[in-house]
């Protein structure tokens, strides 16, 4: 965007008017939501692209046909604007763009009140749109930037409410009463003349904009990095507990209960029509075989004064009644079980309110859900349902990579794997989709890594590396997740967001985008280098100091000594990021803060060598002055490059096996088993894999948050086994940045046989290896010219380049 347009909202005296700019959460509708509306003619042949953004969200059609949303989630700094190609929308003379746009500026989210969704940062109600419409030979016809010549008006018929009880940063949720919407507002020929003159509030700014800009609003507009996301249409796979309720306030008999089911089988299978009579209640389950990210789609016919409820959930309730409870009543009943004719969907819930039209009604924001459950009351006229379905939404990410095994199970262990990253990720990695859809620091190590070797897509990565640069305090800190308007610090995720950076550039090459995040690395390192004591180790830092949900430590996630004392954990994790921030300074020709951290990073890495080895033990303890072990400690010893060979040894007699080792959970486990393969050791894996392999005689289609089936169902940092199995069982890793030369280095584990593919920036990586009368036998392809190296089990090297032929070696050394 160049400047032309003005950020535009309704007409000046709404824009200022006292209540709407005093930041509430309260009141009848605390979003601010507003329709605008540019009609044009356009000649034969006649082409449109514009450039678009807004605050906080946008839908922008052209002539009905809804043609994207926005802007991608960033801060006012960065503030983002999409690009849209209409011609394909356009017809030969009148033409209209219109924008459906809400801000959620004037709310401060809150988890326990909800208020506005914490991962979209808000300053202003705003709304721009820059773009010439051109002739069959490229000649400018009309300027349809806006301005005053786009007709706006402020929104009525939504209500955003508080789920009283729901624990949540989504936001509030939706009460639109049909009856005041402004149907076909998006179309030609709708009569706009009660509308007004949009008000110009400021100038937009770009981020190549020398001149500095309109100071009126903070807003610098960039460019959208990252693809559009998925939007698939699909209906739902069942319909269970289909309750009618007649006008007498009787409950339908049991015929007519299963012939009431049958309709409403027939309305989700194939969308045909059910009407529910007047005074009548009735309520319906509908459910997925899996998990699912999408937009609700009501369609409705009549049916004036009726209400119509939609409550999600990711799993059932199976705890009796279901009236008047909350999540957190029901937090230790919910259970993965699919058994819809007996659960409850107990969650959040949108309602929409019809007209007596013919009316369609979606979310503004999509939702996640297994189980919706549609509740029906209808007043003195019936309603129609013409259909319920959903559209499936997601970042694009198509799975590239395969692996399959003489292990059945891993085929499910794929699948589900495979659909939590999924549905943690859309214009940001998200912790999980249900209740916070926050991108923290510590699931995006993981999620970043399985988008290299399944998508082979790195465009997600990429933003992430720059949206925590973007996070970082006047003092050098990231935040632990990022957008967010809640500010949070996790000063160990801001050690693994180094980790992300080297990961980002060991994976792509990109050494352009890391050089850039140099200077935020420094300052990182050095808010720590603060909080280092005489003996150059840290203590007493400050903010969240979580690492995992270990049972055995601090509630909120602390390792021994971290709150307020000395953690040998804490410390072997500053040497790592310490060793990882010197190998991206050293690639980026920036020596003397290589030479640097690598200096600070061998004395950090001594001394908790020194202090923290328990020789009678063979492990390295939590803390000098206690006799906490745990099984992370002894990962990140390795991972820190701590240990001598000798010293590892014995620490791997004893993880997996000595319970006195607090284990890792689902999370923690993941630096656990980068830990062995770091250690060559990766055949010890198997057994770290217990939790994941129990969990699937569950019905659970994701991974939760933790093992134990807590909050979330879907969690991304659990979805690791996936990039396990393409690394390290298939084998298959850069041996230089962005696969410039390959490794390969298979684990047979128990298994017979496995084979795969893994996409890279030079084109993809195959595997088969197989096991016969005790030899090991390999052969792989990869890209034209690359080199690859093939370590055996049996610890033979075989180099070759572009691919391997057969390899045959003993199965041991």
């Amino acid at each position: 965007m160049n400047g032309r347009s003005s950020w535009i909202w309704v007409d000046h005296g709404a824009y200022n008017q006292g209540s709407w700019s005093s930041p509430t959460n309260t009141g009848d509708n605390p979003y601010l939501m507003a329709y605008f509306r540019r009609t044009f003619t356009a000649p034969e042949g006649a082409k449109l692209s514009v450039h678009v953004s807004a605050d906080s969200r946008y839908i922008l059609w052209c002539n009905g046909v809804r043609v994207g949303r926005g802007p991608a989630k960033g801060d006012v700094r960065h503030h983002f604007y999409d690009s849209y190609d209409l011609t394909e929308h356009l017809c030969s003379g009148e033409n209209v763009l219109a924008a459906q746009v809400v801000s959620y500026a004037r709310v401060r989210p809150h988890v326990a009140d909800s208020g506005a969704p914490n991962s979209i940062m808000s300053e202003a109600w705003i709304f721009a749109l820059e773009g010439e419409l051109l002739d069959g030979g490229g000649a400018v016809v009309e300027e349809l930037d806006t301005n005053s010549s786009w007709r706006a008006t402020p929104d009525t018929s939504y209500v955003h409410q508080h789920r009283e009880g729901w624990g949540t940063y989504l936001g509030m949720f939706e009460d639109v009463h049909g009856e005041r919407f402004p149907h076909g507002w998006q179309k030609t020929g709708y009569d706009d003349s009660r509308w007004h003159p949009a008000y110009e509030v400021a100038h937009t700014v770009s981020d190549d904009d020398t001149t500095g800009g309109d100071p009126a609003l903070p807003h610098v507009l960039t460019p959208r990095t990252i693809a559009p996301l998925e939007e698939t249409p699909r209906r739902f796979d069942g319909v269970a507990r289909a309750d009618l309720v007649h006008p007498s306030g009787d409950r339908a008999s049991e015929p007519e209960q299963r012939a009431w089911a049958k309709s409403w089988e027939a309305l989700a299978s194939s969308g045909r029509a059910v009407t529910v009579p007047a005074n009548t209640l009735t309520g319906v389950t509908l459910w997925c075989d899996v998990l699912q990210t999408g937009f609700p789609e009501l369609r409705v016919r009549n049916g004036r004064g009726a209400r119509i409820r939609l409550t999600y959930s990711e799993a059932l309730t199976f705890a009796g009644e279901a009236e008047d409870r909350t999540w957190r009543e029901f937090r230790g009943r919910i259970e993965p079980r699919h058994a819809p004719d007996e659960g409850h969907v107990i969650g959040y819930w949108d309602e929409y309110r019809p007209g007596g039209r013919d009316e369609r009604y979606e979310p503004f924001w999509w939702r996640t859900f297994r189980y919706v459950h549609l509740e029906v009351e209808t007043g003195a006229s019936p309603v129609t349902i013409d259909d319920l379905s959903y559209r499936f939404t997601a970042y694009p990410f198509e799975e590239n990579g395969r692996f399959v095994s003489s292990d059945n199970s891993h085929a499910r262990m794929w699948e589900l794997s495979w659909r939590t990253a999924r549905l943690c990720a859309h214009e940001t990695y998200e912790d999980c989709p249900y209740y916070e859809q926050l991108q923290y620091a510590g699931d995006t190590h993981v999620q970043s890594l399985i988008s290299y070797y399944v998508a082979g897509d790195a465009s997600l990565a990429r933003q992430a590396v720059r949206h925590f640069d973007w996070s970082r305090n006047d003092d050098g800190l990231t935040k632990s997740r990022y957008p967010s308007r809640n500010p949070q610090f996790i000063p160990t995720w801001s050690l693994l967001w180094i980790a992300i950076v080297r990961d980002y550039w060991w994976h792509t090459g990109n050494l352009d985008e890391v050089t850039r995040r140099v200077p935020g690395i420094a300052a990182t390192l050095d808010w720590f280098q603060r909080y280092e004591n005489d003996d150059g180790l840290l203590e007493a830092l400050p903010h969240w100091k979580v690492v995992d949900w270990v049972k055995e430590w601090n509630p909120s996630g602390y390792p021994p000594g971290a709150d307020g004392g000395v953690s040998m954990l804490l410390n072997m994790q500053y040497a790592y990021a310490l060793r990882l921030g010197s190998e991206v300074a050293q690639a980026a020709g920036d020596k003397w803060h290589a030479n640097l951290w690598k200096r600070r990073a061998k004395k950090v890495a001594d001394r908790v060598d020194k202090i923290a080895w328990w020789p009678e033990e063979g492990l390295y303890r939590d803390r000098v002055d206690g006799d906490e072990l745990s099984e992370l400690t002894q990962a990140w010893a390795i991972l820190a490059e701590l240990p001598s060979r000798a010293r590892i040894t014995a620490m791997l007699e004893h993880l997996g096996t000595d319970t006195r080792l607090a284990p890792a959970t689902l999370y923690g486990r993941f630096y656990v088993l980068r830990a062995l393969s770091a250690a060559n050791r990766y055949d010890l894996a198997y057994d770290f894999l217990d939790h994941w392999r129990n969990m699937m005689r569950t019905d659970l289609t994701t991974w939760p948050e933790e093992p134990h089936l807590a909050r979330s169902y879907c969690h991304a940092w659990s979805a690791a086994p996936i990039y396990d199995l393409l690394s390290e069982v298939l084998g298959v890793k850069p041996a230089s940045p962005g696969f410039e030369s390959i490794v390969i280095r298979p684990t047979a584990w128990n298994l017979t046989w496995a084979e795969g593919r893994v996409p890279t920036p030079k084109g993809d990586v195959t595997v088969r290896w197989d096991i016969e009368r005790a030899t090991f036998h390999l052969t792989a392809s990869g890209p034209k010219g690359v080199p690859i190296e093939v370590v055996m089990p049996d610890g033979s090297r075989h180099e070759s380049v572009g691919a391997t032929g057969r390899i045959s070696t003993p199965t041991r050394r």
